[in-house]
């Protein structure tokens, strides 16, 4: 997904998938690690959500990316 960001910053899909692949990948990390993915999948998913405000799929993987990352608090 992040070579298809390299392409084109604002591609919806390509946005809200690689928040999901990002906290996905998490789930699988500790530490460190996974705090970032976290912090990277939400940033991936405020970005989508700047593409098409109205997208139940960007904020669904906002609020997923930001509730597994309140989970490691």
């Amino acid at each position: 997904f992040e070579a298809a960001l390299k392409a084109d910053p604002r591609n919806f899909e390509a946005l809200a998938n690689a928040s999901v692949a990002a906290v996905d990948v998490g789930e699988a990390q500790t530490g460190a690690s996974q705090a970032a993915l976290y912090a990277k999948g939400e940033q991936y998913a405020r970005q989508a959500i700047a593409v098409r405000p109205n997208s139940a799929e960007g904020h669904f993987a906002l609020s997923r990316a930001i509730g597994r990352k309140a989970q490691t608090m």
